[in-house]
């Protein structure tokens, strides 16, 4: 029959008996007596077996049955593999054959050719080691010599299994010794070992398996320690039949157990007295570690008190700076407004009507009325851009006003000393009350210029409209009371946002994004569009058009990403893992930081499990690429490109992970720890618990009591460090982050233009 691969020996319900011959003084009996009595045992390749029992159990017959010495009367018997045995002593060697006689007629017994037993020959000699007994008749071997060479030959036959019957105790201490470490070397070889012993220390070195025979039956089949213990329990000792041994057996186990209680008692204190000591050097070691840690965050916090004062003067003096240079270019823009005043005869107002609101346009002012009433003041609407870092308005152009019929008027103007860069301005009356607004620019390829917005400065108030719900992705600004007035951008390519004046006052704008900011040299010019949008009365006129913000949700099977303009949170059946802004990257730059929710986002493609979007930064050069895998059933991959389309001044840039607080422990690969209960409450003095470089094979794990437990784990990006801490000052929301964060030389321009690696990762998500 086949058996199993791993499987060596096989015993299915064994029977043996034996006849034995009983003699009295009148006659002969004849008896069956059984050795065995259904026995079964299966022993797996590489296993070793302790077999323990009383004499006469029927230990060595199960040998001789797995040797193929004797055939069971009843069961099946399968072996796997050759057969080593070493059984009782002197068997199988012949009395008048010398030992090495005896050699090469046991090495045939074991199928040994010829050529394999000269080969081993001299080893088992040299194993053996009785010297010049090798050619002597075996009959005057001692006990001992019998045991050397018998085992010595079981052992050079190369066994798949080796029997070995109670005789390594025959032996002197040397080769016990000897014996033993060839055994186990053999262990270690996948050779599986059969060891029947009453000497329990020789079992314990070698076997972890054990079974007890008793009454030729398998009682107990277990662990080693298990079984002796069984084994060795003490028996009932008849005190009428064995008197005194009665009473020496009760004062040998007295004084036992009074010895076997002072030793516990004696390691009890030892204990005690160890764990005292080791706790007492333990204090002492987290006493001068709490020492090294404070005096460590005395000096950070006062290395980091002077950086951040001076940070914070620094960036103030650059505040201050480009506030005196945009102040100083209003104030010319004012002064060559006045000069255009008086040396050139003012162009004449025209005017537009829609509705109840009216427009009059004029060079460098533009006013809007509603009942008779003028909503913005000043300027009223100007466009504002920066050539190479120097801010331009609308309000120091030249302009040249044309009505065209009573729906439309165009302006177009030009600034002095400003050559390549000219503005079209055109208002036009749509239906249903709008009037609409298109600002377009045309480029010279020689002249770079970025950052242009549109400004409404209103007579009273003016805002955002809904900015609590849209943020900077609102398309609608009001002016006036109530928002009496609104305008409405049609790009898609824009934000919204306000600017507070130092009269309270608030001036809404829209602003371009960096996508269609920065021109390429490479073409002779470029018409683009600075604004193109409608104004109209809030509580009436145009319909609004519904808010669409870029959305797309991956799933597979359990996990969902749920991406939205820059930002995505991880959905596990039907519940939100992360808080805040989910997974997001964030710029630091002109002491600003920027994420990515405030950029304006592009689907690239969408196809279920696969996500690649692009979006395009205000106020700053850059561009993002991010392509988002649901991967299996448990991995989420991210992998961010950044494009900067000049030089910027960046001095730190990270990829963010927010989770809520009822992650309670994180992991770096170790034993899990508890969050501190503190919170960092800014940029500049955090409460970090994990600060480790992103080599590409680091991660750290959190997890908290009925959520799945999450890993994060960063691929290798130059620079770049893994970071775990507890925050509340990202948009007041307490979370735990896990960050890869990267930090630049503070030096302007310190990142050139080119496309880069933002960040490259994997999120597995255990539940």
């Amino acid at each position: 029959m086949k058996m199993e691969t791993d499987i060596a020996i096989q015993l299915k319900n064994v029977f043996e008996n034996y006849e034995i011959e009983i003699k009295t003084d009148e006659k002969v009996i004849r008896e069956r007596y059984s050795v065995l009595n259904d026995i079964s045992l299966t022993v797996k390749k590489g296993e070793c077996l302790a077999v323990i029992g009383a004499n006469g159990a029927g230990k060595s017959t199960i040998l001789r049955i797995i040797a193929g010495l004797l055939k069971p009367e009843k069961g099946e018997v399968t072996v796997n593999g050759r057969v080593g045995s070493l059984l009782d002593l002197g068997a199988g060697f012949h009395p008048e054959l010398t030992g090495r006689d005896n050699l090469r007629l046991n090495a045939s017994l074991y199928n040994f050719n010829r050529n394999e037993f000269e080969a081993k020959y001299e080893e088992i000699l040299k194993f053996a080691d009785i010297g010049k007994f090798i050619d002597v008749p075996v009959r005057c071997y001692s006990q001992g010599m019998y045991v050397r060479l018998a085992f010595s030959l079981a052992i050079h036959v190369d066994p798949d299994i080796l029997l070995i019957d109670d005789c390594l105790s025959v032996g002197d201490d040397n080769f016990q010794l000897k014996s033993m470490d060839k055994a186990l070397e053999l262990k270690s070889k996948n050779k599986t070992i059969i060891f029947v012993t009453h000497n329990f220390s020789l079992a314990r070195q070698l076997c972890e398996r054990c079974i007890y025979i008793k009454d030729h039956q398998i009682v107990q089949d277990a662990a080693l320690e298990e079984v002796v213990s069984t084994y060795l329990a003490p028996s009932k000792i008849d005190k009428e039949q064995y008197h005194y041994l009665s009473a020496k057996i009760h004062e040998i186990e007295s004084y036992e157990e009074s010895q076997e209680a002072k030793r516990q008692q004696q390691e009890q204190e030892r204990r005690r007295s160890e764990e005292e000591a080791a706790f007492n050097e333990m204090m002492g070691r987290r006493q001068l570690e709490e020492e090294i840690f404070q005096k460590a965050l005395s000096e950070r916090r006062k290395a980091e008190e002077i950086a951040w004062g001076q940070a914070v003067a620094a960036r103030r003096a650059e505040e201050e700076e480009l506030w005196r240079n945009e102040v100083a270019a209003r104030r010319e823009a004012e002064r060559d407004r006045e000069l255009l005043k008086k040396n050139h005869q003012r162009t004449k107002e025209v005017s537009l009507y829609a509705g109840a609101l009216k427009l009059a346009v004029a060079p460098s002012q533009i006013r809007l009325l509603c009942d008779h009433v003028n909503v913005i003041r000043n300027a009223g609407i100007q466009t504002l851009f920066l050539k190479d870092n120097i801010l331009v308005c609308s309000a120091t152009a030249e302009w040249r006003i044309k009505k065209i019929s009573e729906a439309q008027i165009a302006c177009f103007l030009r600034w002095p000393g400003l050559e390549g860069v000219v503005q079209r301005w055109h208002f036009i009356r749509l239906e249903n009350g709008v009037t609409g607004l298109c600002i377009s620019m045309r480029v010279a390829a020689s002249v770079c210029i970025e950052n242009e917005r549109v400004e409404f400065w209103p007579n009273t108030t003016g805002g955002v409209l809904e900015d609590a719900q849209w943020g900077n992705k609102s398309r609608f600004v009001f002016l006036g009371d109530q928002g009496k007035v609104q305008v409405e951008t049609y790009q898609d390519d824009c934000v919204s946002g306000s600017v507070d004046q130092d009269d309270g006052r608030r001036v809404p704008y829209f602003l371009k994004t960096c996508a269609d900011t920065i021109l390429s040299p490479e073409r002779a010019s470029y018409r683009k569009v600075v604004f193109n949008g409608g104004i109209f009365l809030g509580d009436k006129s145009a319909e609004k058009r519904p808010m669409v913000l870029e959305r797309r949700i991956l799933r597979s099977e359990n996990l969902a990403v749920d991406f939205q303009e820059g930002c995505c949170q991880i959905i596990l059946g039907e519940k939100v893992i992360t808080t805040g802004l989910g997974l997001y990257t964030s710029v630091f730059s002109h002491g600003l930081w920027r994420d990515s929710t405030q950029a304006k986002w592009k689907v690239v493609s969408f196809s279920g499990n696969k996500l690649t979007v692009r979006g395009a930064w205000p106020w700053m050069p850059v561009i993002q690429e991010w392509q988002v895998e649901i991967a299996g059933q448990n991995r989420i991959l991210l992998n961010v490109r950044m494009k900067i389309l000049k030089d910027i001044m960046i001095d730190m840039q990270e990829t963010v992970l927010m989770l809520p607080q009822e992650y309670s422990s994180w992991s770096d690969g170790n034993v899990f720890q508890r969050f501190s209960e503190n919170m960092t409450s800014d940029d500049f003095f955090r409460l970090c618990s994990l600060i480790k470089e992103a080599d590409g094979s680091a991660s750290v794990s959190v997890k908290g009591e009925g959520l799945p437990e999450i890993n994060f784990k960063p691929g290798f990006i130059q620079g770049h460090r893994m970071i775990v801490e507890n925050s509340a000052h990202i948009y007041k929301t307490q979370a735990r982050l896990m960050h890869c964060l990267k930090g630049y030389q503070k030096e302007k321009g310190s990142v050139k233009a080119g496309e880069m690696d933002f960040f490259k990762g994997i999120l597995t998500i255990n539940n």
